[in-house]
């Protein structure tokens, strides 16, 4: 278990008994807790695709394309979700190791635009015997 954040407060909300006062805690999810990172914008269908379905399973608003999923909040079970969301947009299989390797969207944006593009250039034989063109 990793902590999602760390929040610095100048003392601890306590009880009249003198313990910890938890509900008197900041809600780190409420606090917009940023990545640090400059927010930018999807500028690909994929990467468009991608935010949206991150942002669906994540349940987060305004995820950029140089954003991690795991600092995010993703997980195991979030990544087999977006798997499945994948496969049922992109018609596309995705590893699940593939997520842990390129957590950056626009890094998992182009692992599955390389995916999509040589699996559709297999599927066609690649040229037509008409005008000798790639069919994509």
């Amino acid at each position: 278990m990793v902590p999602g954040h760390y929040v610095g407060l100048a003392s601890l909300p306590l009880t009249p008994n003198g313990k910890v006062d938890r509900r008197s805690l900041p809600d780190p999810e409420r606090l917009e807790l940023g990545s640090g990172r400059e927010y930018i914008a999807p500028r690909t269908e994929t990467e468009r695709a991608l935010v949206s379905i991150w942002q669906d399973v994540l349940g987060k608003e305004g995820i950029g394309v140089k954003d991690n999923f795991f600092e995010l909040g993703g997980n195991s079970l979030s990544i087999l979700k977006i798997i499945i969301k994948l496969r049922n947009r992109f018609r596309i299989e995705v590893n699940f190791n593939e997520i842990l390797v390129y957590p950056v969207l626009d890094e998992f944006a182009r692992k599955i635009e390389i995916q999509f593009w040589l699996k559709n250039t297999n599927d066609t034989n690649s040229l037509t015997s008409d005008n000798e063109r790639f069919i994509f």
